[in-house]
């Protein structure tokens, strides 16, 4: 990726996501540094862009995760970071954007998709559902079973799938 695709990436999300406590130059390095990362969430992620007259109005990204359900190991197809400009909304960019990140879910690379979410009803036209299962990072030894997702609604995709009961053990940060 470009710095001037990265610098598109970060001024939608900066737009979207004004509070966010990561900076702009943060971000940015984040992103430019991603295919050469150690960890490779960051390196092996994919990132789902629409442009328009050379900006980014539309955004996903997505990882491999291992996580953990009770006792047994899951990878999933991590949702993060999905955004619309918001002079564009009502154009369905955003239910496009994401329908080609579950694509990895639908050619069996992934079973589940897990993510969080403050507007499940959008995820529910594409054949999201809630769920309830605690959600813990284990990974955080000062509190291994605090909530690192901060929104107030997990869902998975694909709704009809069997989905585990039990504790969700994030394996890592909140995304």
């Amino acid at each position: 990726m470009t710095e001037y695709e990265a610098r598109q990436i970060v001024a939608l999300t900066g737009k979207v996501w004004p509070d966010s406590p990561n900076t702009i130059n943060c971000r940015l390095k984040y992103i430019l540094g991603a295919a050469a990362s150690d960890d490779p969430e960051q390196r092996d992620s994919k990132r789902f862009v629409v442009w328009e007259n050379d900006a980014v109005i539309a955004h996903a990204r997505t990882f491999r995760r291992r996580i953990y359900v009770n006792d047994q190991t899951m990878d999933i197809l991590a949702l993060a970071s999905v955004c619309t400009d918001e002079t564009v909304r009502g154009r369905g960019l955003g239910l496009s954007i994401v329908r080609k990140a579950f694509e990895q879910v639908d050619l069996g690379e992934f079973k589940f998709s897990l993510f969080q979410t403050g507007v499940p009803q959008f995820y529910e036209k594409l054949n999201c559902r809630l769920v309830d299962n605690k959600i813990v990072d284990r990974t955080n030894f000062e509190e291994p079973e605090k909530n690192p997702f901060w929104d107030p609604f997990v869902m998975i995709y694909p709704a009809n799938e069997n989905w585990p009961a039990g504790i969700v053990d994030l394996n890592g940060k909140g995304y």
